[in-house]
Formats: C-alpha cells, sequence, structure tokens
C-alpha cells in the first residue's frame, strides 16, 4: 500500500465532483414526518393556564387591599369605643374607692420646730408697766425684749449664732459651743414660757420648760443687762436662788 493510499480522501487533492448526478447520489433525505396535531400529547409544552384571581389588573388588587384594611381598622375603632364606654359605665356604677390608709399625723416636735406655734399656744402672753409674760421673738428695745429674744434662739431657733448679736461686748457668756451643746441636749419639740419683772437695769426671770412628754421644769434667773448703741445686750446670765419676786 502507497503513502496515498494511507491518506484519508479529502486529503488526497483530488478535487470533489460538482456533477448533479453526483449530490444527487449524495444528498438523499429522508421524509421529515409532520409535526404532531394538536391532537396529540404536547400539553406539557404549553404554558400553565393563569387563574381567573391571577388576571385581575393591578389597580383593582390594590383597591381592594386598600378597602379591606379600612374595613379592619373601622372595626377596631369600634371595638376601642365601646371598651372605654364600658370602662366608664363601670367606673360610674362602682362609685369613687376608698382608701384605707391612716391619716397622717404630724409628730410634736415637727410642730413645735415650726415657728415654736405651740409654744406659743401654750403660753399666755401679757404686759404690765413692771412684767412680761410670753414666749416671743423679743427684741432689742427693753430689758424684757432682750430677754425674751435669747430664749428665743435657745428653744425654737436652737442657734448660738442669734444669741451673738445679743451680747455685750463685756457680756460673761463667752464660751459659745458649750451653750450651743447645750441647746443640742434639749429635746427638739420642747416649749418654754417666760415671766419677766423687771429690776433697774436686770431682770428677774421665771423659766419654764416642757417637754415632750408634758413634763416641766421651772428656772429661776437674774439678767443682768446693758445698752450698746442704743440696744439693750445682755451681761450676764445667772441662778436665782431666791425665785422670782413677788
Amino acid at each position: 500500500m502507497s503513502a496515498d493510499d494511507d491518506q484519508p480522501e479529502w486529503f488526497s487533492g483530488v478535487e470533489p465532483s460538482d456533477s448533479a448526478d453526483d449530490r444527487e447520489d449524495a444528498r438523499h433525505l429522508e421524509a421529515v414526518p409532520a409535526g404532531p396535531s394538536s391532537t396529540d400529547e404536547q400539553w406539557f409544552d404549553l404554558p400553565d393556564p393563569i387563574p381567573a384571581a391571577d388576571q385581575t389588573t393591578p389597580g383593582r388588587a390594590d383597591n381592594r387591599g386598600r378597602v379591606r384594611l379600612l374595613f379592619v381598622g373601622v372595626v377596631a375603632a369600634v371595638l376601642v369605643v365601646i371598651g372605654a364606654g364600658a370602662w366608664v359605665m363601670s367606673s360610674l356604677l362602682s362609685g369613687p374607692e376608698t382608701s384605707a390608709s391612716p391619716t397622717l399625723k404630724l409628730p410634736p416636735t415637727a410642730a413645735a420646730d415650726e415657728g415654736g406655734a405651740v409654744a406659743e399656744s401654750e403660753c399666755e402672753t401679757s404686759e404690765s408697766a413692771t412684767a412680761v409674760s410670753g414666749n416671743g421673738k423679743g427684741d432689742q428695745e427693753s430689758v424684757a425684749g432682750v430677754v425674751l429674744a435669747f430664749q428665743h434662739a435657745y428653744y425654737v431657733a436652737r442657734d448660738v449664732d442669734e444669741m451673738k448679736p445679743l451680747l455685750a461686748k463685756d457680756s460673761q457668756i463667752t464660751n459659745l459651743d458649750a451653750l450651743q451643746e447645750g441647746i443640742d441636749s434639749v429635746a427638739r419639740g420642747t416649749t418654754h414660757c417666760l415671766h419677766i419683772e423687771r429690776d433697774g437695769a436686770d431682770a428677774v426671770v421665771e423659766l419654764t420648760e416642757t417637754a415632750p412628754d408634758g413634763s416641766e421644769t421651772t428656772y429661776y434667773q437674774r439678767v443682768t443687762t446693758t445698752r450698746e448703741n442704743g440696744e439693750v445686750r445682755i451681761v450676764s446670765i445667772e441662778e436665782n436662788s431666791e425665785g422670782a419676786s413677788e
């Protein structure tokens, strides 16, 4: 076998025949069967039918959705109104609730700390040419006035700073820390009542101290005063063993 015999025909260089006979022999076509009729089983190639509900236009679907939401909202609003009306009627029929909490009562100490209101109601106030009774705020215009001011600062204000302007420059009351300790040792709510008789520049004082429990203690004092810059001030406060003068 030659080398040319081993090559395929298209490589041999022999030009193919263009004759009509050769082409007819080479192109023998089989008859193509006709397409299946409409009665054949071709349903699997067709698209699924669209349900009638899905064929609704978008505009109509949106309108129906809005109508449903509006209906639900109206129903909810009606239920709320009905519930509120039922609650109001129930409240009216049941009447106001009564509280079982006990009435709050202020302790005596709190009432006494508010400007000495309790003390003033229990201490009779009077004034004559020679004597003064009471427990007011006092002043520095008279001997009785400065005594009232000092004891008011002690029992009501409970503050030694309010006593400083009432003391004379040469006052024997110098240990103000000890005086504040004495104030703090008195129970809050303790009241006082004074009967003051003037004796020249001095004052004979009867001081009645009433504790919160109602117990009373009476002190007898002699208060020496002086006048400085037009104001009456205290020089000393001493125990008066003789008691108040008649």
